[in-house]
């Protein structure tokens, strides 16, 4: 792999590598609580991948984030040391019995605002600017849709426990934890769809509220 551009803003940035099969063998190794965190199991974000890798999806960018102002992971990606990223999050226990660290909520989201710019070229940022009429700051799901390329974001969390540790008095409750999300451009491939069975419990656990039974048209 090639040596990566470091803009300031993001941390080591890869762009236009060929290396789909790679990230889907990435995201099947990647420990993921799957009862809690559906869209990131291996088995359907892999088949969108590979419906797509021939054309769409054939180069990626990459970026390893490394804001400056923070400090060194006590995990490597190769030769790249990455500074960690801080969150205050909750810790939770699924239906299962297994802890999990709630980064951000039932969001299920692990980056920063702005971060799923790191790849775009100007003219993809100054379309995604021109195309967003609100004033609040551009969103994320937004910049997606005026990618050209996939992005696989690569996290390093020093977390903290938001309920007994606000402040961040203390070191962090768990440090240097490793986590992902792809920033996906638009498709013109049909997608499939995934029909999950849950119980109300689990629904009301993960969205805040019960499905509602009445059928709509």
């Amino acid at each position: 792999m090639r040596e990566p551009v470091q803009p300031k803003e993001f941390g080591y940035l890869w762009t236009e590598m060929p290396v789909a099969p790679m990230i889907r063998n990435f995201i099947s190794n990647f420990r993921n609580h799957d009862d809690v965190a559906l869209i990131t199991q291996a088995e359907p974000v892999n088949a969108y991948i590979q419906a797509r890798e021939s054309d769409e999806l054939a180069l990626w960018d990459i970026c390893l984030y490394s804001p400056r102002s923070e400090n060194p992971s006590t995990i490597s990606f190769g030769q790249f040391t990455p500074n960690t990223q801080s969150r205050s999050s909750l810790w939770k226990r699924s239906q299962s019995g297994l802890e999990y660290i709630a980064v951000s909520g039932k969001a299920l989201r692990v980056g920063g605002r702005g971060q799923a710019m790191a790849g775009m070229g100007n003219d993809d940022k100054e379309r995604a600017k021109n195309t967003w009429t609100k004033e609040s700051d551009i969103p994320d799901y937004h910049l997606n849709l005026h990618r050209t390329r996939p992005l696989l974001m690569l996290h390093v969390l020093d977390i903290w426990d938001k309920e007994k540790d606000k402040e961040k008095e203390n070191p962090p409750k768990e440090p240097s934890v490793v986590a992902w999300g792809i920033a996906f451009p638009n498709s013109g491939v049909k997608a499939h769809e995934v029909t999950y069975v849950v119980n109300t419990t689990w629904w009301a656990e993960n969205y805040g509220k019960q499905e509602d039974d009445t059928d709509e048209d």
